[in-house]
């Protein structure tokens, strides 16, 4: 996981680096929240690496654009699917889809501009138009 969280380091600007760094060290907190509890740790890790994966994937490749649209502003971000609250994002905000959970009701979005990773929202409250 360390390879391929350097890896998508290195491709990013400093403020998407720091987004990145910051998506990080919220996943190790929920990760602690696992304990001795091996299933969870080896989850947890899985669930990480896809999603580093798929960011890696999508940082030169087509993204889906979506516009914030909750109607009980501002929609929350969080660090996994129906994880921790880690900030939110008003409507009319911008993002990019980078991955989606398996039944996509969770997509994990970046920062319009540059990609950078974000968090987990809820996809019933986004408006999206398709792909770059």
């Amino acid at each position: 996981m360390a390879d391929l969280f350097n890896s998508v380091l290195s491709r990013l600007d400093n403020t998407a680096r720091q987004e990145l760094q910051n998506s990080q060290r919220r996943w190790l907190k929920e990760r602690l929240d696992c304990g001795d509890d091996f299933i969870c740790t080896k989850e947890a890790y899985s669930e990480r690496i896809e999603t580093l994966k798929s960011v890696l994937a999508n940082l030169s490749g087509a993204v889906e654009q979506c516009r914030v649209s909750d109607p009980e502003p501002p929609l929350n971000v969080r660090a996994t699917p129906n994880g921790t609250k880690v900030g939110s994002l008003s409507n009319g905000t911008m993002v990019v889809v980078l991955d989606h959970n398996a039944n996509k009701s969770w997509v994990f979005v970046g920062r319009h501009e540059d990609r950078s990773p974000i968090g987990w929202v809820y996809r019933e409250y986004l408006n999206c138009r398709g792909r770059e």
